[in-house]
């Protein structure tokens, strides 16, 4: 079975945890992304950052985004896997936990690449449902995070 870790991208971004949104926000137009993993300190994943965070999080609630650090606003519930897992696994986690975006990590947490849906739609190994399944999720995820 193929590995998750064939398929994804493996030219992630990542920040640290304490830099400004400002200097996230530059990094995310500078590579033409709207993600970036979240580091600690030790360089492990400990969130992601997404231009809809920016948004939401920083301009709608007028914060300072020179002020205010990408780990007091990014999505700290982060889920990952391991590169190494097969690329079903990632789909049914991306699923069940209704994921767009899912950093993938070696073995000490240390970010390695990140998969997205798009990624997923591009595999030859996924079937259409799975991928379906992915997709819907996300989707009624994204529409009760709007809904409030």
């Amino acid at each position: 079975m193929p590995m998750i870790g064939e398929i994804s991208t493996p030219h992630h971004i990542e920040v640290s945890r304490d830099a400004s949104v400002s200097e996230a926000a530059e990094l995310m137009r500078t590579y033409e992304i709207g993600d970036l993993i979240v580091n600690d300190d030790n360089g492990s994943a400990v969130g992601i950052l997404t231009d809809h965070d920016v948004a939401v999080r920083v301009v709608a609630e007028h914060r300072d985004p020179a002020t205010t650090k990408a780990g007091d606003i990014c999505t700290n519930e982060i889920v990952t896997l391991e590169a190494t897992e097969e690329i079903e696994s990632a789909a049914r986690l991306m699923a069940e936990h209704a994921l767009r975006r899912l950093p993938l990590v070696d073995s000490t947490g240390r970010p390695v690449g990140i998969v997205t849906i798009g990624d997923l739609a591009m595999s030859v190994h996924v079937d259409d449902g799975e991928i379906r399944d992915v997709v819907r999720a996300a989707e009624t995820e994204q529409r009760r995070k709007v809904a409030g």
